[in-house]
């Protein structure tokens, strides 16, 4: 009896076991039918609402981000492959770091003061002049190579490094370049030294010139927001294309009216002059 009863319960508990595996082995058919389901089978599927959510989910991140990054690609061609507008005035700061809100501001008042049209030509004050450069060169060496190639208008520096520039022959002599009225009132202000023998070829003259102003109470020096300068002094650099702007600034620093630049002088700046001659 007892081996006929535990016949009869291993029969049972075989026949639940088939059961649980039919049961198991359909459902998983079933999830295998739905995993293979392809993208257009699903897409088809799904009612507009669902659509909606579901191309929200799985591809418009992915569309934002491709967007972005061909946005991105093509602002940086688009940049470095613009040319930039020819500059008509520079101010370069050594050694000394300005407010870059200041500065900006300081470019477009002066810029409408003296009429030069911003987008066709630049007006820049820049602190770039204050570490090594990558090449090796100082500072000062980076901004004289500068001026050298006729880039730089005007340089506001300290007494140290402004006397290595104006005794170097690299600034313009204030009191022939500016006019008499002018000159006479800012004489006062005004920085002296002589020119090096090295300059003069091996000879000595101890004769000095007004090579710079003081500006530490400029209104708009204060504007572009330069600390690092305890006593700075405003030079006009030596620049064959012309001084006109360089004097503009050098005026507008100073708290002086200004005339706006010439229809001659725009030319000039913006090569027409040139094309003018080659017809």
């Amino acid at each position: 009896l007892r081996k006929a009863e535990k016949k009869a319960r291993l029969r049972l508990e075989n026949e639940d076991f088939t059961k649980t595996k039919s049961v198991l082995e359909e459902d998983a058919s079933i999830y295998q039918k739905r995993g293979d389901e392809t993208e257009k089978e699903k897409w088809k599927s799904l009612d507009g609402k669902e659509k909606r959510q579901y191309f929200s989910d799985y591809y418009l991140l992915k569309i934002l981000l491709a967007v972005g990054i061909l946005v991105g690609i093509g602002y940086v061609v688009y940049v470095f492959l613009t040319p930039k507008p020819p500059v008509a005035m520079y101010a370069a700061y050594l050694y000394g770091a300005v407010d870059e809100k200041g500065a900006e501001q300081t470019e477009k008042e002066f810029a409408e003061a003296a009429g030069i049209p911003l987008d066709e030509l630049q007006v820049i004050i820049s602190d770039d002049f204050f570490f090594v450069d990558r090449s090796g060169l100082s500072a000062l060496e980076k901004l004289l190579s500068y001026a050298y190639s006729e880039q730089i208008d005007i340089v506001i520096a300290e007494e140290e490094e402004f006397y290595t520039m104006a005794s170097g022959g690299n600034l313009m002599c204030l009191s022939t370049l500016l006019d008499e009225e002018f000159y006479s009132e800012i004489e006062d202000e005004t920085y002296w030294c002589e020119l090096s023998p090295e300059y003069l070829d091996g000879e000595q003259d101890d004769t000095e010139y007004p090579f710079g102003v003081y500006i530490t109470d400029s209104e708009v020096y204060e504007k572009i927001g330069c600390t690092e300068l305890e006593k700075p002094i405003m030079g006009i650099m030596v620049n064959q294309r012309g001084f006109e702007n360089g004097i503009r600034f050098f005026r507008y620093m100073l708290g002086y009216d200004i005339e706006p630049m010439t229809q001659e002088e725009l030319d000039m700046y913006l090569g027409k002059e040139e094309e003018k001659e080659k017809e």
